[in-house]
């Protein structure tokens, strides 16, 4: 998912970031109906519990083994110049891929946040 193609504007957050929350809250109340963080009647500790999981998969990604390798070592790579330009090649797709990744994730931390807030705010735990 990408949304940095959106227009920025000049206070709170982009349109397609705001977008991209509202289809991640559709997407998780189609899978999970009316066990989502929104449901007031659901416990406190189920609600943290369920933030704190989708937090662990943004840290996660963020681990020395999941980021992709750059190629340069300290600025030398010890191959031809044909290996280097497929080597940062493969690594700029890398990156792509982890970072769409990575926006999904924390789109994914924001339902969650803001349907428990959402939760919270319509007098519920």
């Amino acid at each position: 998912m990408s949304i940095s193609s959106s227009h920025k504007g000049e206070r709170g957050l982009e349109e397609a970031t705001l977008s991209a929350i509202l289809a991640e809250a559709m997407r998780a109340e189609a899978k999970h109906g009316g066990m989502t963080l929104r449901n007031p009647a659901l416990s406190v500790e189920l609600k943290l519990a369920a933030l704190m999981e989708e937090v662990g998969e943004v840290a996660q990604l963020l681990t020395y083994d999941k980021r992709p390798a750059n190629p340069m070592v300290k600025g030398v790579y010890y191959g031809t110049h044909d290996e280097y330009e497929k080597a940062v090649a493969g690594y700029q797709v890398a990156m792509d891929v982890w970072r769409a990744n990575l926006v999904s994730e924390l789109i994914q931390v924001a339902n969650v946040a803001a349907a428990w807030a959402e939760s919270v705010d319509h007098g519920g735990n």
